[in-house]
């Protein structure tokens, strides 16, 4: 038991404690890049919501349609379901989309959530794209009306492999 204990002890300082070096190191890189910001650990349980002035969806639309997502490896599926949605699937085993909720006037309301990702060990596979991916919608957001307005809420979600 005790010989076993210390094998497991050493696999940790030897292979566990360098990969938390490395995936703080990584994390502050990409901090620094302006790719992710610094997010409550449990991100992907809240939708964000968008409050802009101005920007219609087909503003948005061609926006994302100008955006490089290779590095998240994502699918486009503009007009989903024949409604003003944009669905972004991942290779990456998570789905995300972004509605626009209603228009008052010149004032838009859009929501950008996660809906699917397989987990592992109870955290997304790729949580660090699904950052990745939540940041670059908010610079979207940010530079088609930089007073744009955002909430978090949390949403009732159901994960799993799919």
């Amino acid at each position: 038991m005790a010989d076993k204990l210390l094998g497991y002890l050493i696999v940790f300082l030897v292979i566990g404690i360098p990969a938390l070096i490395y995936n703080n190191y990584r994390k502050k890189k990409l901090i620094g890049e302006g790719k992710i910001i610094n997010r409550e650990h449990s991100f992907w349980n809240f939708s964000e919501h968008f409050t802009v002035t101005g920007v219609e969806y087909d503003k948005v639309l061609s926006e994302i349609n100008s955006t490089d997502f290779s590095q998240l490896r994502v699918q486009i599926y503009p007009n989903y379901g024949g409604n003003a949605k944009i669905l972004f699937k991942s290779n990456l085993l998570w789905n995300a989309e972004l509605l626009l909720e209603g228009q008052e006037g010149d004032t838009y309301k859009y929501r950008f959530a996660f809906t699917h990702w397989e987990t592992r060990n109870g955290t997304p596979r790729f949580s660090e794209e699904m950052n990745i991916m939540e940041t670059t919608i908010e610079m979207i957001f940010l530079r088609l009306d930089p007073n744009t307005v955002v909430r978090s809420r949390e949403q009732k979600t159901v994960t799993g492999s799919y």
